[in-house]
């Protein structure tokens, strides 16, 4: 099993010519699926035409590389129409908020891992909403949804009972009280001797038999109630995606950086064949939100110098 973490950063050889042919930038997610389809793989200005790596193409992911058998492997990103559909989806699993199926928001994620074989994610770990310095780990298998603002999982998934409209701060301290208490103290008496009794029994000169003392058992030490705490609000701001210097929203950024400035050098017509954006034009921030209003993102990319 591998961290993501553990995989961006790494070279991508070819191992037909031990040729160094990238470097990993970011992993993209079939959420459908719960697997990686593509390796986003950079090739020192990757932001002016990224390419990607097939997860099926990929041969090893070991220590200190990545290896495919050549770099016919790898496509340009606009080629490749499911790599790009993904790209745009923009979903990460990194810094992604974790909600229950029963509406819980119960923390972030911080880190995932995947069978390095198949790219299938197996597990999440999570930093808790109700204390963030407690890390939690859940199965892959619990996930229902990988989302583009949330991760849903199945309620029964969450350890503890959270708090919740249903469930307050004192029913969850009883809970914990009575998940704790000692077990049953079973008192066992002694059985009293047997007298022989005499013949005759004189009353005023027969003292009373003592009782049997009874085992001295010890109350049970009271556990210490720790209050739940009560889960605050997580600032909607904590909770934007992490894709950082690595992720796709990063490389879009990268790319509308590249594009300003440059000069059209062909027409490019929109899809009943009118002129969109004539040769010549200097692209703007207007522009490329008129290209991308149109679905003519990429070939605004590629027309271009």
């Amino acid at each position: 099993m591998k961290k993501s973490q553990e995989i961006i950063g790494l070279p991508v050889f070819s191992v037909l010519d031990g040729k160094k042919i990238g470097q990993v930038k970011d992993l993209l997610l079939n959420p459908e699926e719960g697997k990686l389809d593509f390796i986003l793989v950079s090739n020192g200005s990757w932001y002016s035409g990224a390419r990607v790596l097939p997860y099926k193409a990929v041969m090893g992911i070991g220590q200190h590389a990545v290896t495919t058998e050549s770099d016919t492997s790898m496509t340009n990103i606009s080629e490749t129409a499911s790599a790009h559909s993904l790209l745009q989806r923009n979903i990460e699993i990194k810094g992604n908020r974790v909600l229950t199926n029963r509406g819980n928001l119960i923390g972030i994620v911080i880190e995932y891992e995947l069978d390095e074989i198949t790219g299938k994610v197996t597990r999440l770990e999570y930093r808790t909403a109700q204390d963030e310095s407690v890390v939690e780990i859940i199965d892959a298998g619990q996930v229902l949804t990988y989302g583009m603002d949330v991760i849903v999982i199945k309620e029964d998934a969450v350890g503890g009972s959270p708090i919740g409209p249903d469930n307050s701060e004192e029913e969850v301290t009883l809970q914990s009280v009575e998940s704790v208490k000692p077990a049953d103290t079973i008192v066992v008496s002694a059985p009293p001797a047997p007298v022989e009794a005499p013949s005759e029994i004189q009353v005023s000169n027969v003292s009373p038999q003592p009782e049997p003392a009874r085992p001295v058992v010890p109350p049970p030490v009271p556990q210490s109630v720790i209050p739940a705490p009560v889960r605050e609000e997580l600032p909607e701001a904590d909770f934007t995606p992490a894709g950082g210097g690595d992720g796709a929203a990063f490389f879009k950024q990268r790319q509308r950086q590249f594009l300003l400035g440059k000069k059209l050098v062909q027409d490019i017509r929109d899809a009943s064949g009118n002129l969109l954006i004539p040769e010549g034009t200097v692209v703007s921030e207007k522009i490329i939100d008129l290209a991308e209003k149109h679905n003519k993102y990429v070939e605004l990319t590629q027309c271009v110098k």
